[in-house]
């Protein structure tokens, strides 16, 4: 059985979806699971719930 390494967690906080969305695909590219926040507000909850390994804000 093997063991399967988890992705590294990254959090995208840009109220312009436009920028969220490219660098987000740019990051998936490269093997990081990503997500979005509108705001700090959405931010500071998911981190709350599922926190994350690098947060990118605006």
């Amino acid at each position: 059985m093997t063991l399967q390494k988890s992705r590294p967690r990254i959090l995208l906080v840009d109220d312009a979806p436009e920028q969220r969305t490219m660098l987000g695909l740019t990051l998936a590219d490269e093997d990081y699971e990503v997500f979005h926040a509108d705001n700090g507000k959405d931010a500071v909850e998911l981190h709350r719930h599922n926190p994350f390994n690098l947060i990118i804000a605006k």
